[in-house]
């Protein structure tokens, strides 16, 4: 516990800072731009959110101190958010669809965080696939939501699907691979061309759980089936 300690400090210091310097730019641009589509600001405070797992998982000295973290954060936010929910400017400024939506954001993004540490990187002990599929999830599902909605024209026909476009899945496959490469390149001895052809399958599964799975649930869906098919690769 007493060398525990030093380590989860360690995460919150390089996470806390990455967070204030993230809201500040946020807010930032909302001043600079007020006409920014919705959408597009509701992504830019996704990336912060996904990206600052990824900076808990690198300044993280062990996966307990980062796992831990993210525990720690839902429990010092979560109250926080409930007396913030009383403004009238909160649903506007965090562009929430629902009542209760960034709080229900939160605990699935940093839940799914907490869990994926403990199984990459403490159970299977590969930090590189734990990176690999969060990155992945993170850029493919914002890249998906923001041509999806920009550009989208040409929408699925199957009826549980059909809100989502082919542009933006193609957007969620591109993105996701290229990423993954770029994250297995940087953090990963596996050779770089079977790291492609696992980000190629990986980029393709992960795509077509998105495409099937709930606007919340994808949040955990996509990393996990991300994650899985990395890991079985990785073995042969």
């Amino acid at each position: 516990m007493t060398t525990l300690l030093p380590q989860i400090w360690v995460c919150v210091k390089g996470f806390g800072l990455y967070i204030i310097c993230c809201a500040l730019l946020a807010v930032l641009i909302n001043f600079v731009f007020p006409k920014i589509p919705r959408f597009i600001f509701r992504k830019i405070l996704h990336l912060i959110a996904f990206t600052s797992v990824l900076v808990i998982i690198h300044v993280a000295p062990g996966w307990v101190a980062a796992a831990v973290t993210c525990v720690w954060f839902i429990v010092i936010v979560w109250p926080i958010l409930v007396l913030l929910e009383r403004c009238d400017w909160y649903a506007n400024l965090f562009v929430q669809k629902s009542k209760g939506e960034v709080k229900k954001s939160m605990i699935l993004i940093f839940g799914m965080a907490c869990f994926m540490i403990s199984v990459c990187w403490g159970l299977l002990g590969r930090k590189d696939l734990l990176i690999a599929s969060i990155a992945m999830w993170g850029m493919g599902d914002a890249m998906a939501a923001v041509v999806g909605q920009s550009v989208g024209r040409h929408h699925f026909s199957w009826e549980r699907v059909r809100r989502k476009t082919y542009e933006g899945t193609i957007a969620m496959f591109l993105a996701s691979f290229v990423v993954g490469v770029v994250c297995f390149w940087a953090f990963s001895d596996v050779e770089f061309g079977f790291a492609v052809f696992m980000c190629l399958v990986a980029a393709v599964f992960g795509s077509f759980v998105e495409l099937v799975s709930s606007s919340e649930l994808d949040t955990i869906t996509v990393p996990c089936a991300i994650a899985f098919v990395l890991w079985g690769m990785s073995l042969l």
